[in-house]
């Protein structure tokens, strides 16, 4: 790949695209886009690797924990995360995002220092995330996920 490319590559990735839609628009394969990050890192570059979705996704998340959490006492379960992430998409609230990416984003809440989650095991039932909120903020989403538990 030529240097050209590569300064293409960066220069996408700045503007905040992800290695998909670069390798889409240069017509190249998504390895070959991951192949000139290495190398550019190698020369002492770094191109950013940016996140595929926004950042609202994360508040939505965030306000779901925490509407959940004062209706049980402050803490909310993974599961039940999900299944209000889910509820509200098929609503048409908010996009779709897999149970990985939401995974993704409860750590990064964490990373953040927003939540604080426990792996708990259930045995033969297998495991999941204990979440407890670290701040008791109002959200507008903690209020709109209030609303849909009403219903």
């Amino acid at each position: 790949m030529g240097v050209r490319r590569e300064r293409l590559i960066k220069e996408l990735k700045f503007k905040g695209l992800s290695d998909t839609e670069i390798a889409r628009r240069l017509r190249v394969s998504r390895s070959l886009v991951s192949q000139a990050r290495a190398r550019a890192r190698r020369r002492g570059m770094v191109i950013p690797r940016w996140s595929r979705y926004p950042t609202p996704t994360e508040d939505i998340v965030y306000g779901i924990v925490l509407a959940i959490a004062r209706n049980n006492g402050g803490y909310a379960l993974a599961g039940e995360v999900y299944e209000l992430y889910r509820a509200g998409a098929e609503e048409g609230f908010w996009e779709q995002r897999t149970e990985k990416r939401l995974a993704e984003i409860l750590r990064e809440l964490e990373e953040r220092g927003l939540i604080e989650r426990e792996r708990v095991s259930l045995g033969r039932h297998g495991a999941t995330s204990v979440i407890r909120p670290l701040r008791d903020e109002e959200t507008f989403y903690s209020v709109f996920v209030e609303e849909m538990l009403l219903r």
